[in-house]
Formats: structure tokens, C-alpha cells, sequence
């Protein structure tokens, strides 16, 4: 038996141009949890989330390196050293 087909309309807002991306990496192992989710404007020095070791203490607290937007946010809480974060990228101010 076949399920019937869903159609699903997503608005497109907007599109966007970055001139520049940034991976911002972790430096040691344990779990992430992330306080913003994709699509989301930052600012330079903005919390991306934290970094709790095993025990639920918290190693680090990640921040943006630059003013953008969210492109990426780690979906899996388990984390090794130089897994990727988040992708951040810089948004151009006209289209190239």
C-alpha cells in the first residue's frame, strides 16, 4: 500500500551572498549543545553554544569570530577534537 504524497511549500525570504565563511572548530573532546540554530544574525563575540565534558562541566563557550549569520550548526552532541561547530558566513552588501 502506497502512503499518499505530501506536497510542502517552503517561502523563499531571501537570498543570500556571503563574501566569507568561517568554521569555528572545538579544541578538545566531550559534547555540544548549541544556543542558536541556523539562519540566525550574529555579532562578533556572540555565544554560538557550549562545550561540557562528560560530566556536564562546561570546558568552553564558543563565540562567533565575525558578524554574520549562521550557516551550519552541529546537529549531533557528541564531539572529538577539530570537529566542526558552526559555519558562519560574512554577507556580502549587493549581489556579486
Amino acid at each position: 500500500m502506497r502512503l499518499p504524497r505530501r506536497t510542502v511549500s517552503i517561502p523563499l525570504l531571501a537570498l543570500l551572498f556571503c563574501v566569507s565563511c568561517y568554521a569555528q572548530s572545538s579544541f578538545t573532546v566531550g559534547t555540544a549543545s548549541a544556543a542558536l540554530g541556523g539562519g540566525t544574525d550574529v555579532s562578533a563575540g556572540m555565544k554560538l553554544g557550549t562545550i561540557t565534558d562528560y560530566f556536564g562541566k562546561v570546558i568552553a563557550e564558543p563565540r562567533a569570530p565575525v558578524t554574520g549569520v549562521v550557516l551550519h550548526v552541529k546537529a549531533v552532541p557528541s564531539l572529538k577534537k577539530g570537529d566542526n561547530i558552526a559555519d558562519l558566513g560574512v554577507v556580502a552588501a549587493h549581489a556579486p
